[in-house]
């Protein structure tokens, strides 16, 4: 597909110094193509904390770490994939919540 959304929901309740870490691989992206990375407290308004575009496309697997201090309880973690053709390629490996109890 030229498109894809990947949500889910996260609980943080007692953890300190959160962090999103994850793996991206992203292919033969064109203008306009993005891969948003977001995050919510209520799971309806997310906010974009990482964007992959034309040119974070070089087929390569990438560590993120994305900080999470702000976030405590639940919340939701959001990968939007909004591609124009088939061909334009996203992988994601190893997602991960991290923090300190």
């Amino acid at each position: 597909r030229n498109t894809g959304l990947l949500r889910r929901q996260v609980n943080l309740s007692g953890v300190s110094n959160g962090k999103l870490v994850f793996w991206a691989r992203v292919n033969s992206f064109e203008s306009g193509d993005t891969l948003a990375v977001r995050v919510s407290t209520n799971g309806t308004s997310f906010t974009t904390v990482k964007t992959f575009v034309n040119g974070d496309d070089d087929n390569v697997y990438h560590r993120h770490e994305i900080a999470l201090a702000s976030v405590s309880g639940t919340f939701w973690i959001e990968f939007d994939a909004n591609m124009s053709a088939t061909n334009d390629q996203v992988w994601l490996d190893d997602i991960e919540v991290r923090g300190v109890r």
